[in-house]
């Protein structure tokens, strides 16, 4: 009686048994590396397709605001911002709110903030003494259209970047 029931079985049957799972094997390896170069190719037109001023929003984004409201927007210490256009329809508040932080927001607006008036309770930074005016629109309009899937034309005009 052979291990396991079989009988022993000479090297060139295991080779050829091995070219056949091989050439069975490669038009799946084909199909996968067609699929990942798509993937490729789409991520890379969807970038091109970006306005340049987006594009510094999500740079400044991800130097200035990935810490607090996580690398995709999902939220951390900062709040998620899948729901800004809840919270900001407008987005010339939103920039109000990037420019002045919490405490600003307290002293010169009043205790609550967004639609909904919501009680300012966090610690949101200002950044009128970091970023321009324009580059807190820039990352306004990239939030609004990466997290909360605003058309790109829409938060651009409604940020005040449309040309």
């Amino acid at each position: 009686m052979y291990a396991f029931g079989r009988e022993p079985v000479g090297y060139q049957t295991i080779a050829a048994r091995r070219r056949d799972l091989l050439s069975r094997a490669v038009p799946v390896r084909r199909l996968i590396t067609i699929a990942l170069l798509g993937l490729v190719m789409t991520g890379c037109a969807g970038d091109a397709a970006q306005p340049e001023i987006l594009k510094e929003g999500r740079s400044i984004y991800g130097d200035t605001c990935s810490v607090c409201h996580g690398n995709r927007g999902q939220g951390g210490v900062g709040p998620s911002l899948d729901n800004i256009v809840e919270t900001f329809p407008d987005c010339r508040d939103q920039i109000e709110w990037v420019a002045l932080g919490s405490e600003a927001w307290k002293a010169e607006v009043g205790g609550t903030y967004g639609a909904n008036g919501t009680p300012v309770t966090g610690v949101m930074p200002g950044h009128r003494d970091l970023l321009t005016a324009e580059q807190i629109a820039a990352v306004s309009a990239f939030e609004r259209t990466a997290y909360a899937e605003v058309d790109q034309d829409e938060a651009l005009a409604d940020c005040g970047l449309a040309e």
